[in-house]
Parts: structure tokens; C-alpha cells; sequence
């Protein structure tokens, strides 16, 4: 008699819930990645950003009108103003100090960002980057 027991269907069926089991878990791993991924790329482009526009305006008009509204980076250069950080992004710490020699001036630059992440501990990132400009 040919035919499938009892315990071949036992151990077909064992056999393919492990491997269901392992191909869900790579899976939900690899979603935690890429939220993880996006945060990180966000909050990471958009300091950059605001760093280059705010140095460049420190090398031109020897200074930057910039300042953080409900966690949102602003700058004005005359009568334009401009957002420089996305609403994902939470800038908690922004600060510029000067300091001056006989032959130039110098803005240093502390930015401290967060992802809002809206309750995703995956996407938990934040981050503190620097910078400085020198006028002549």
C-alpha cells in the first residue's frame, strides 16, 4: 500500500512551520531595518542641510538669523524666510556662538536633532552635529 501516515503529515507540517517561522522573522527584522534606516537618513539630510545654509549665510552676511519654533529650525536672509528642517524632524538644541580675533570672526554652530517618530521605538534616532564658519 502506497500512502502518507500519520506522522509524515506530523513532520511535513513541523517542518514547514519552522521555515514559515524563520522567513517571518527575517521579514519583521528587515522592516525594522529600513525604520530604523529612515530615520536615520532623515534626521542625518536635513542637519546637513541646515548646516550648509546657515554656514553659507554666516560666510556672506557674516552672521544667520536663525532660530527653533516648536522644534522646527527657521532662518531669514532679508525678507525671505525659510523652514530648514522637515516637520519629522525635532531640532532640540541650536546654538550659535561667536567669537572674534583682530582678523576675522568666527560662528561656531551645535545642532542637536530628533526623529519625531511617533511612537515606533524602532525609529528612535537623535544626533549632535557641529560646525563652524569664518568671516574675514
Amino acid at each position: 500500500m502506497k500512502g502518507i501516515t500519520l506522522i509524515e503529515i506530523v513532520l511535513y507540517t513541523a517542518i514547514a512551520g519552522m521555515v514559515l517561522y524563520g522567513v517571518s522573522i527575517l521579514f519583521g527584522a528587515a522592516i525594522i531595518s529600513d525604520a530604523r534606516n529612515e530615520a536615520r537618513s532623515e534626521v542625518d539630510a536635513s542637519a546637513a542641510h541646515a548646516l550648509v545654509a546657515l554656514t553659507q549665510a554666516i560666510r556672506s552676511n557674516g552672521s544667520a538669523d536663525a532660530w527653533v519654533e516648536d522644534g522646527t529650525l527657521y532662518m531669514r536672509e532679508g525678507e525671505i524666510e525659510e523652514t530648514l528642517t522637515p516637520p519629522s524632524v525635532f531640532v532640540g538644541t541650536f546654538v550659535q556662538t561667536a567669537s572674534t580675533n583682530a582678523t576675522s570672526s568666527t560662528v561656531r554652530i551645535e545642532l542637536e536633532a530628533h526623529y519625531r517618530n511617533a511612537g515606533r521605538p524602532e525609529q528612535q534616532y537623535s544626533n549632535t552635529w557641529y560646525a563652524s564658519a569664518t568671516t574675514r
